[in-house]
């Protein structure tokens, strides 16, 4: 008898534990969320930019004279409670599990975006799939006050733009907060951030009747960020992120063209490409190996080249393959000025020659500038397309 009533209060007590599985929720009524955070530095510290949704815009089923995203502000030296400030501006509790995107300004990036990154990865509410920028030539605060043509949200259209053009364009990369913090805290390693932009100088860019008059989206991504620890130190142009990107391995699909008297301007698609990287001491200094294989598709022909003769599709991949190099020599070069090795050759070194990696590690930023890179590059053209020769040889009808 004993047995049974034992049994009964623990079958009660474990089936009022699953009674509780509502205690900590939050009605969506009481609540704002976040799509977009923008850090900027300023004289009182931190000037933080939060873009939330506008619940009465998206709810409408008509078209309403309103933006879908409301701008809150604050001003203040803790990022944690300035969002928590910010109820004294919006009658909803700020919630960012469903952030998107994290806007550096410069400025706030040169200082170092070490402990931002600690509040980002430690509040439980960050998700790991938010993508992390710089503004490039304007602030957070700026961008995140600018809308967007394409989508109503302009976050969401920063969001797909970042992760669109990772995958089909060399020129930029997108950075998730892990592997932001892994580069930060490796042992020879630098960090690269995406870079955005404002193209429309206009004033008024925030409001939409302006916005209906502009021809383009103001809002672009461009270039990348290059840091030495988790402060700003440069920026890579558009051909030197996309010979980082090469010399990394990141390419899944781009395009490009070269142009010469000999054959016209051709433009191909890099379909597929593979980067070997090694490192060997040499005389007891080391040397870096990258061998990079590419493999394309040409996609349009300017010009009168016989393209169906192998020893013009060999010209082609020698042009190509001298463009290629110069792109990836002229990003190695911008980085080792300021000795940030953002290709993680330290990185190489230490995990095949970890007793060297110790002498060297202190020093690694000044040893970085002087470390020789021999590159190679094997560039090879698949296929033509579906047609052989263009039929469009210039000029016009007499």
């Amino acid at each position: 008898m004993k047995l049974k009533k034992i049994f009964a209060i623990l079958l009660s007590v474990a089936l009022c534990l699953g009674l509780t599985g509502c205690w900590n929720s939050r009605e969506l009524n009481t609540l704002a969320f976040a799509t977009s955070l923008g850090l900027d530095k300023t004289d009182k510290g931190i000037l933080m930019t939060v873009q939330v949704f506008n619940p009465r815009a998206i709810a409408s089923q008509k078209t309403v004279n309103e933006t879908y995203v409301i701008i809150y502000t604050q001003e203040g030296k803790d990022i944690m409670e300035m969002v928590r400030r910010m109820i004294t501006q919006s009658p909803r509790k700020i919630n960012v599990t469903h952030l998107q995107t994290v806007i550096f300004g410069e400025e706030f990036a040169k200082e170092g975006i070490g402990p931002a990154l600690d509040f980002f990865s430690r509040e439980h509410q960050f998700r790991t799939d938010i993508y992390f920028t710089v503004a490039y030539d304007s602030t957070a605060n700026q961008i995140l006050r600018t809308q967007s043509k394409l989508d109503a949200n302009p976050s969401n259209n920063l969001f797909s733009s970042i992760k669109s053009s990772d995958q089909i364009w060399a020129g930029s990369k997108s950075v998730k907060i892990i592997e932001l913090i892994n580069s930060i805290i490796s042992d020879g390693k630098e960090a690269v951030v995406t870079g955005v932009e404002i193209t429309s100088r206009r004033p008024g860019r925030d409001t939409l009747g302006e916005l209906e008059k502009m021809e383009d989206d103001p809002i672009r991504v461009r270039n990348l960020a290059f840091f030495k620890g988790d402060k700003f130190a440069g920026w890579l142009d558009e051909d030197e992120c996309k010979g980082y990107n090469y010399l990394m391995g990141n390419v899944w699909d781009t395009v490009g063209y070269v142009e010469a008297p000999e054959i016209g301007k051709i433009t191909t698609e890099i379909t597929n490409m593979e980067a070997d990287r090694n490192v060997e001491l040499v005389n007891g200094k080391p040397v870096i190996h990258v061998s990079l294989k590419f493999r394309s598709n040409i996609e349009n022909v300017t010009g009168t080249l016989d393209i169906s003769k192998v020893e013009n599709l060999r010209k082609i991949e020698m042009l190509c393959e001298k463009k290629l190099k110069k792109q990836c020599l002229k990003s190695l070069a911008h980085t080792k000025e300021y000795g940030s090795d953002i290709f993680g050759f330290g990185e190489l070194i230490h995990r095949k020659y970890p007793r060297y990696w110790k002498t060297v590690k202190e020093n690694w930023s000044e040893e970085y500038k002087q470390v020789p890179v021999d590159l190679k590059i094997d560039y090879e053209i698949q296929r033509t397309g579906t047609l052989g020769n263009t039929f469009f040889k210039g000029g016009s009808k007499k």
